[in-house]
């Protein structure tokens, strides 16, 4: 399924209208399934905002020409975030919160090293042939992230750690790495 902006923001109205109904001091089971759902469509419309200000850094950066093109590319059925066959580009989009300032808690590091080994290593149709592509991770700025994302580096059960670099502009890029953007 693909990322649809104008849904979730119906969705977020709802939401809003739904949050009213609630009792938090005794909320039923119904509620916090309601609450959940909600909840993920927020979850989904961040990245989704994360994955367009990654367009856009791409494009900024030269690595595609047209941001436009390729807003379609969001969440496409090649296994990964952004998937833009024309400029060899694939990435993943995180937006997790450190659960501590400056370091993700084990659910967080296993799901970021899951897609920087998806990213190196390939998955699906692209299992073993990402060694040509632009691989990029594009992770949302949150308080403590930089420093959350080099703790996660550094980690030893992070095997590929070398193969891992947070950049900041395009002259940093490297096609053998995992390249980590903050967006905000």
């Amino acid at each position: 399924m693909k990322y649809n902006e104008t849904n979730y923001l119906n969705e977020l109205k709802f939401g809003k209208e739904l949050i009213e109904t609630i009792n938090f001091n005794n909320p039923t089971i119904d509620d916090l399934v309601k609450l959940k759902k909600f909840y993920k469509n927020i979850n989904n419309l961040i990245t989704y905002k994360v994955a367009v200000k990654g367009i856009t850094w791409l494009k900024d950066c030269n690595f595609i020409s047209n941001e436009e093109d390729w807003f379609n590319s969001i969440n496409n059925s090649k296994g990964y975030d952004i998937h833009i066959p024309e400029n060899e580009i694939i990435a993943e989009v995180k937006c997790n919160i450190p659960v501590k300032i400056n370091k993700f808690g084990p659910n967080q590091q296993d799901g970021i090293i899951k897609d920087i080994k998806g990213l190196l290593s390939g998955k699906g149709k692209f299992e073993n042939q990402t060694s040509n592509l632009k691989k990029f991770l594009f992770i949302y700025n949150t308080d403590g992230i930089e420093n959350a994302l080099k703790n996660l580096i550094a980690i030893k059960k992070f095997e590929h750690s070398n193969k891992t670099k947070i950049i900041k502009t395009s002259s940093e890029f490297n096609l053998n790495n995992v390249n980590v953007v903050i967006i905000k």
